[in-house]
């Protein structure tokens, strides 16, 4: 377990980290609370061969800052679980039950809310919850990754429109065609975009003329990752080609750190807009930065799967839809201002944004007063009732403000 420590008024390690493991299920696991707000923290489950405590460490950091970002009063958190064995039927749902009843004392006290993450699904993060509460609930599932794809979608079209260019007349490679890829997939070509590269784990394709998206998304379903072998209309390439190609747009959207000191000063295309956690160097940022590649932050580019869960079923997907457009876009568009007015990185300046709205987030929440518990007595004797008279209709302007405030 890491205590705080703070460096000049800024965290400079976790809240907590602790480790677990199960010899006879073949399993490590990693819990990381990096910051909390009103003593909560919220992130995925992330289940790898590869996952470390370095890089959960990471995680939960960019959670923090995914979630200052938006305005959303919650620390970031995260769990990572590594296995050797590919995890399949019983025993699978064996190895969730027992990270469940690992991190209830988490979950029950309410200081971890988590969802899934790579390699996990919904259906995971129930047996998992499920356990932790001794409970057995079925759990509305939102679409985090439809939600992703709209606010990577909306970082890229102020790219796009920095450097003065369209959407439908761009290109676009997708590193990791899973459930962040496919969907970006499919959202950017209805809007315009030309897909003419994707990778999954087992090799990747192009087609400068452009790849048929439809026709992915319903191999996929039946051949996986073995996609990139069954599609004929392409040719294959090396996974690592993928992201040099000669692209307007890439969209990183697999495993952590792909883009990095050794392949950044490869690369040609003129956008980088994450659909992963951490693909990206702090290194490889600098690289790109002097590249003139517009590198978008990726707690800020695939904000929308947390962003689209925090709103909830208040408001309906449409109205997410209509406030990633209209609301969302002016925060990366400002991001994008900042760093050529100023000359620094886009990470850099989404950072200084996220770090400030952090602090002025959690000082308000430890302030106290008599409307805040009048407030909180109406939330827990009358939740029906106070949804429906002074959340939801006010659900909307609340959140277009949240993203607009200046905190």
């Amino acid at each position: 377990m890491i205590l705080l420590t703070k460096k000049n008024g800024e965290t400079t390690k976790p809240l907590l980290t602790c480790r677990f493991a199960d010899k006879e299920l073949d399993f490590v696991g990693f819990i990381v609370i990096d910051s909390t707000i009103g003593g909560r923290s919220c992130g995925g489950v992330r289940l790898s061969p590869k996952v470390t405590l370095s890089e959960t460490v990471s995680l939960a950091k960019n959670m923090t800052l995914k979630y200052a970002f938006l305005g959303i009063p919650l620390g970031g958190a995260k769990v990572g679980i590594r296995t050797k064995a590919s995890l399949e039927g019983r025993k699978r749902r064996s190895v969730f039950t027992h990270v469940g009843k690992i991190l209830a004392p988490f979950v029950v006290g309410g200081s971890f809310l988590t969802g899934p993450d790579m390699g996990t699904s919904d259906e995971d993060i129930d047996y998992l919850l499920n356990a932790a509460k001794n409970e057995r609930e079925s759990r509305k599932h939102a679409p985090t990754p439809l939600y992703t794809s709209w606010t990577m979608l909306a970082s890229a079209k102020e790219a796009l429109s920095e450097l003065g260019l369209k959407l439908d007349d761009s290109t676009v490679a997708i590193e990791g065609f899973g459930k962040i890829g496919s969907s970006a997939a499919k959202v950017f070509s209805e809007n315009g975009a030309r897909i003419t590269a994707v990778s999954t784990l087992k090799g990747a394709i192009a087609n400068s003329e452009g790849l048929d998206v439809k026709e992915l998304l319903e191999m996929k379903t039946h051949y996986g990752d073995d996609i990139v072998n069954q599609y004929t209309e392409a040719r294959k390439i090396a996974k690592n080609e993928l992201l040099c190609s000669a692209v307007d747009i890439i969209l990183p959207c697999a495993g952590p750190w792909t883009i990095n000191s050794a392949n950044a000063d490869k690369a040609k295309a003129k956008i980088i807009c994450p659909g992963a956690n951490i693909p990206i160097t702090r290194e490889a940022e600098e690289i790109l930065f002097n590249k003139k590649i517009i590198s978008l932050p990726d707690f800020v580019s695939n904000s929308g799967g947390v962003l689209g869960a925090f709103m909830g079923s208040i408001i309906s997907d449409h109205e997410k839809k209509e406030i990633i457009e209209k609301h969302f876009s002016k925060r990366v568009a400002r991001v994008i201002q900042i760093s050529r007015e100023k000359g620094m990185p886009p990470i850099e300046v989404a950072q200084k944004i996220a770090q400030a709205r952090f602090h002025n987030i959690k000082a308000k929440s430890e302030r106290t007063d008599l409307k805040k518990q009048m407030k909180h007595m109406a939330q827990v004797i009358l939740p029906r009732i106070y949804r429906r008279i002074f959340i939801k209709p006010r659900a909307k302007t609340t959140f277009a403000k949240m993203l607009h405030s200046t905190e």
